[in-house]
This record gives C-alpha cells, structure tokens and sequence, in this order.
C-alpha cells in the first residue's frame, strides 16, 4: 500500500492498522487500459458487502494517454464517460458510495 495512505488508515484507527487493513482493497493502475479493466471489473471487487469506494484521479492516466496519442481523443473521452458510467451502474445497484476525484490544470480565463 501506500505509504500515505498507510499513515492515514494507521491514525484514523488509533494503530490498528490490522484490524483495518482485511477491510482495504488497494488497485493501482499503472496506464489507461490497466485502470478500463479495474473499473471493467469493479463489480467483482464491491460484490462483498462495501461500504465506500474511492477512486483517486480517475483522468490522470486519461490525460497521460491522451498525451501519448495526439489527435485520437474522442475514442478516449469515450473510454473514460463508458468508465464512469460503470462506476455508476456500479454504485446504484449495489448501493455503495463511491467518491472520485480528478486534477484541475488550469482555471479558464487565466493566462
């Protein structure tokens, strides 16, 4: 896991890391098509009675892809609206909330 996030599950439990760590599923993708197939399988990772599911940064191996590939981003864009329409599908029949968050770069308007 993470370092970080070890730091924080070990505090948010007063040191029981242990007892915590059995409840904690960590995926990492390392490129865009890693992460299509965990978001493709997410239903098989939540099927256990979760209780939240948090993905960090869902466009930044979007955007790194889409740097890779100049001029190809609709099939990408497509990629990343049929990813998070899965993460929905997923969250409403299986009543999980699921948090996600991505990066801003910029501010429109400023230079």
């Amino acid at each position: 896991m993470a370092p970080f996030l070890l730091s924080v599950l070990n505090s948010c439990h007063q040191g029981r890391f242990d007892e915590v760590a059995e409840f904690v599923i960590l995926v990492q993708a390392v490129d865009f098509r890693e992460q299509t197939a965990v978001v493709d399988r997410l239903s098989e990772y939540t099927a256990k009675g979760f209780g939240l599911v948090v993905i960090d940064t869902i466009t930044g191996l979007y955007r790194a892809r889409v740097a890779e590939t100049s001029g190809k981003a609709f099939g990408l864009n497509r990629e990343l609206n049929r990813q998070m329409a899965n993460i929905a599908q997923t969250a409403k029949v299986q009543k999980i909330p699921v948090i996600t968050t991505s990066q801003v770069h910029g501010v429109f308007g400023e230079n």
